[in-house]
């Protein structure tokens, strides 16, 4: 919702000027609930986030003239199912974005805590959802037994980024460098990022393709993580067809782990709602510990802000795998033994303002 000016200033909101454009306020509260079962037990409870993060937000934009606008960003997620930050226990803050930019003809160049490249493929092509249905290759990798990514492929603090303009006939980009402000006399570029996403969208169709390298590591330790996924969809109109795929090195002096994921999605639209399912694999490369995942859901669109979805996932692990189904905000720690099956039901509301 755009905030007049005057207003703000008014509540004695500091550096507002009248050069602001507008300024809006903008979240999303979802939450639901949701038993999950494995071969320990079963819980249930409520979640948070299932269908989008739920979170809370500021941004604004100033028209600087000849089509040059400086805009800032600043978004925090809400465990609102105990009215606390991103977890039970943090308070409130910016850490799924805090940036400022500049952007005209050229594009935009973006500064300060931001989504990573390598995030965009493994969730914009994932018809499942974040909670009991979430398949997002980049944080189910790093889940599976061995992983490697830890987050890092997701958002990075200390960011340069820069997106292409948006009239290239459909051609989109981004590119980012994370630094990662070592001591002076640390010798390394442990904890830097550089990654990219380049892709195509016009009309029916949505491709793109990303890569991302993380350094880690200090002399005999030092090596790299390092991410590549490829993302695509296309709409036939009575259906849209999902794909995605990610693979992942980590590379720590002479050990070399790799693990591959895809998925294979759809939404069908159905009245004021829509059916999605996915099927996803995930495999450790030269280990018997891989797991696949199965989702099917349905949301009901009671306006163009309201939700209601209700999801079932069923995951089935090989070798010592031991993944189960969660929902964020309900823990399934324990709830799955090596090699077992694990499921999960979830009805939930969502809120867009």
């Amino acid at each position: 919702m755009k905030t007049p000016l005057i207003a703000l200033a008014v509540l004695g909101l500091p550096g507002l000027t009248a050069a602001q454009s507008s300024v809006a306020v903008f979240g999303v509260l979802d939450v639901g609930v949701a038993r999950i079962s494995g071969s320990n037990g079963h819980k249930t409870g409520l979640t948070h986030s299932s269908q989008s993060h739920s979170r809370l937000g500021f941004r604004g934009t100033e028209d600087l003239g000849g089509g040059l606008a400086a805009s800032f960003h600043l978004e925090g997620q809400l465990h609102n199912d105990v009215g606390m930050g991103a977890d039970q226990t943090s308070a409130y803050n910016f850490a799924r974005r805090s940036t400022v930019s500049l952007s005209g003809k050229f594009g935009e160049v973006r500064l300060g805590r931001d989504v990573a490249p390598t995030f965009w493929n493994t969730t914009l092509f994932d018809p499942g959802g974040n909670g009991v249905g979430g398949n997002e290759l980049a944080a189910q990798l790093g889940n599976a037994p061995g992983g490697v990514n830890g987050g890092r492929f997701l958002r990075n603090s200390n960011t340069v980024g820069y997106f292409l303009p948006a009239n290239l006939g459909g051609f989109y980009g981004q590119f980012q460098h994370a630094f990662a402000e070592n001591a002076p006399d640390v010798k390394s570029k442990a904890g830097n990022y550089n990654g990219f996403r380049l892709g195509y969208a016009n009309g029916k169709l949505n491709v793109a393709v990303a890569a991302g390298k993380h350094a880690t590591g200090v002399g005999a330790a030092s090596g790299g993580l390092t991410a590549r996924n490829l993302g695509a969809s296309y709409n036939f109109g009575v259906a849209k067809l999902l794909f995605a795929v990610a693979h992942e090195k980590a590379i720590s002096g002479p050990i070399v782990n790799r693990q591959l994921g895809w998925l294979l999605g759809a939404t069908v639209p159905v009245g004021a709602g829509e059916l999605r399912a996915a099927f996803s694999s995930y495999d450790r490369k030269k280990s018997p510990n891989d797991y696949r995942k199965l989702v099917v859901g349905y949301d009901h669109n009671l306006s163009k802000r309201t939700q209601l979805y209700g999801t079932y996932a069923r995951v089935t692990n090989k070798g010592a795998s031991d993944i189960s189904v969660y929902g964020f905000g309900l823990s399934a720690t324990g709830l799955n033994g090596p090699g077992g099956t694990a499921k999960g039901i979830e009805f939930g509301i969502r809120h867009a303002f």
